[in-house]
């Protein structure tokens, strides 16, 4: 809480009180989930390279697909 003193016009000085909030239980989850989901995109991309280097090697139904973050 942060208490500030406040004077409006000529009236006698009053106190102000501020509620300072941290960040929600909520907000931190939803923070963490999304840096785990970000880990995980060079391990993804990893994978889909190596799948496709292997398949471009048995056929050419892939040879004009390139990996990417997702797929």
């Amino acid at each position: 809480m942060k208490l500030e003193g406040i004077k409006i016009g000529d009236s006698p000085p009053a106190p102000l009180l501020t509620l300072i909030v941290g960040p929600s239980e909520e907000s931190t989850e939803i923070g963490e989930r999304k840096k785990e989901i970000a880990e995980r995109f060079p391990q993804r991309y990893k994978f889909w390279k190596t799948l496709l280097e292997l398949a471009k090697a048995k056929t050419k139904l892939h040879a004009q697909v390139s990996p990417s973050r997702y797929s």
